[in-house]
């Protein structure tokens, strides 16, 4: 594996602490106010306040467990591109995985921006296709780099 990936690893850990515990306090933010304020802004500070830390922490926690399984396996299952320019290069599978649950919780958030005053249910409603192709695109793309065939590479390149 390459060492460099390793030492990504582990600052990517730290930075996970971090924003793990600004979370936190954005979680405890969210459930005093709705404590204090009371009445229907209490339910909606609850639903979004409460519902997006929970969320957020979820993907921090699959973060970290792949981070640490790439650092503490030496780079975990690696694969090897071996078409890349510049010669053979290792694919990290867990580096896969945190993308294809990153990517679709960035599209997740920046559709919450544009349907803010829609229900849950709606937002995850209007949200899935651009979620499912988003975590399909992600593992497309790892498949054309571990395929040892240039015209599957080609296929899932043009598809994606």
């Amino acid at each position: 594996p390459d060492p460099s990936e390793l030492w990504h690893s582990k600052i990517a850990i730290l930075m996970i602490i971090s924003a793990v515990v600004t979370e936190v306090c954005f979680l405890a933010s969210s459930l005093l106010n709705a404590k204090m304020l009371g009445s229907i802004l209490s339910t909606e500070l609850h639903v979004d306040g409460v519902g997006e830390s929970t969320k957020t922490l979820v993907i921090y926690a699959i973060k970290a467990a792949t981070g640490l399984y790439i650092w503490m396996s030496s780079g975990g299952v690696v694969h090897t591109d071996a078409f890349a320019i510049g010669g053979p290069r290792p694919v990290y599978f867990a580096r896969f995985v945190q993308w294809s649950l990153g990517v679709p919780d960035l599209v997740l958030v920046s559709n919450l921006l544009f349907l803010a005053e829609a229900s849950t249910k709606a937002k995850l409603f209007r949200s899935m296709p651009s979620l499912l192709s988003s975590f399909f695109y992600v593992w497309a793309g790892w498949a054309a780099e571990v395929s040892m065939s240039v015209a599957v590479r080609w296929l899932l390149m043009a598809w994606c």
